[in-house]
């Protein structure tokens, strides 16, 4: 379900699993593939969910939210109450907001200049997303790297897992960078394989991914 990889090699080892375990004929399983752009992730790649796979965003709400409002509560009461929920939502956004801006994290890194710009920019929760993909480069390994007209193409796997490969497009002139592996589209946080591209083009940011990932998640 979680495997990062391409449809086609989606494709290869659900039928290897199927075949080992013998579940041609198994109706659930049957059902299930039927079903897979709705639950596996090499088809959920490039839509949006802010990195969520259930209703937990939602859940976490309700559950803040009954520790203001209680069951069959007058209409006076309720709104006074919901107003003071409210108050204490924005007072959280606000909080955040103020540990990013007052303070700085530690980098520890091998990219430290990119951690940095990443830190200047996030709210904190979402640094912490984008730093664990700077360290995921380190074990990316570059396949090759074929330079175009206008852009330029990096393809790359990881380090002794070789299940799949990306390809990433470097922009020339614009020094915009789209990855395979979607992740800038699905999550709205620039990938490891995006960050490989930058460290070997020796650029300090991607002011393009950091943009459209401002814009939909810096409160998160």
């Amino acid at each position: 379900m979680d495997m990062i990889c391409s449809h086609e090699e989606f494709e290869r080892r659900w039928h290897l699993l199927v075949e080992k375990h013998n579940l041609r004929d198994n109706q659930w399983v049957v059902d299930l593939y039927q079903k897979r752009e709705k639950w596996a992730a090499a088809f959920l790649r490039g839509h949006f969910f802010a990195g969520m796979k259930s209703t937990q965003r939602s859940e976490q709400l309700n559950a803040t939210a009954h520790k203001y409002l209680q069951f069959k509560m007058l209409l006076h009461p309720f709104a006074q109450r919901f107003e003071l929920f409210l108050s204490k939502v924005k007072q959280n956004e606000h909080k955040e907001e103020c540990i990013t801006s007052q303070s700085s994290p530690v980098l520890i890194t091998h990219l430290r200049e990119l951690e940095g710009n990443a830190a200047s920019i996030f709210t904190r929760k979402i640094f912490l997303k984008i730093r664990d993909e700077i360290s995921a480069e380190a074990s990316l390994r570059l396949i090759s790297v074929v330079d175009q007209d206008k852009v330029k193409l990096y393809t790359f796997t990881e380090y002794l897992h070789r299940i799949c490969s990306w390809q990433v497009e470097l922009d020339k002139s614009e020094r915009t960078i789209i990855c395979s592996c979607k992740k800038l589209e699905s999550d709205r946080i620039p990938c490891s394989h995006a960050f490989a591209v930058m460290k070997a083009e020796d650029m300090v940011k991607t002011q393009q991914g950091y943009d459209e990932a401002r814009d939909c998640i810096s409160r998160i």
